[in-house]
Formats: structure tokens, C-alpha cells, sequence
């Protein structure tokens, strides 16, 4: 009889109603939500840090005596510079998001096989 007990209770809590179930979805869910925060709040902070350097760039670009061909050609070449940087980072940002998300996927998917 015990025997019988102990296996409905691991069949109802491996089931997709059971408690198990529910809570792998639930960290899953928490974990895409962390990391989307994540890679939202590292997205501002190296906007800010691009802008600052842009900033930069542009005072210290525009000082008297920076009117030369070779100022404008500086001031160009940094630009240029830094519109790649953004590119890189955004792109580096989301396949790290993605490497992420599969992980997660991945571990989900581990999780259901060993129950």
C-alpha cells in the first residue's frame, strides 16, 4: 500500500498539473525577465558611456584650431569609430542574449528528462 502511495505522489508531482512542473516554469520565466533586465540595464550603461565619449570627442573637436582639414578629418574618423562601436556592442549584446536564452531552454529541457 505504501508503495502504491509513494508512486501516485512521484507520478502527480511529476505531472504537468504537479508542482514541479509549475515551478520549472516559473523559473524559466523569471530567469528570461532577469535577463532581459540585464542586458536592458548593460544597453544604458554603454549608451552613456558612448555618449560621453562622443562628447568628448566633440568638445575637444571643436576647440579653436580644430577647424583644419585635419580637425574635420579627425573628428570624422572618431565618429565613424564610434558608430561601429555601437554596432559591435549591439550585436555582441544580442547573440549574448540569445547564448543565454538557449541555456535556459536548455536546462528546462534537461529538468523535464530527469523527472
Amino acid at each position: 500500500m505504501k508503495a502504491t502511495r509513494m508512486r501516485v505522489l512521484k507520478e502527480q508531482l511529476k505531472a504537468k498539473t504537479g508542482p514541479y512542473y509549475i515551478l520549472q516554469g516559473q523559473l524559466i520565466a523569471e530567469l528570461q525577465t532577469a535577463l532581459l533586465n540585464h542586458k536592458d540595464a548593460l544597453r544604458k550603461l554603454l549608451e552613456a558611456l558612448f555618449a560621453e565619449i562622443e562628447r568628448d570627442i566633440n568638445f575637444a573637436c571643436k576647440k579653436k584650431g580644430d577647424d583644419t582639414k585635419e580637425g574635420i578629418t579627425f573628428q570624422a574618423l572618431l565618429n565613424d569609430q564610434i558608430r561601429i562601436k555601437r554596432k559591435e556592442r549591439d550585436e555582441g549584446a544580442a547573440a549574448q542574449f540569445i547564448i543565454a536564452e538557449e541555456a535556459c531552454k536548455t536546462l528546462a529541457a534537461m529538468e523535464i528528462y530527469q523527472h
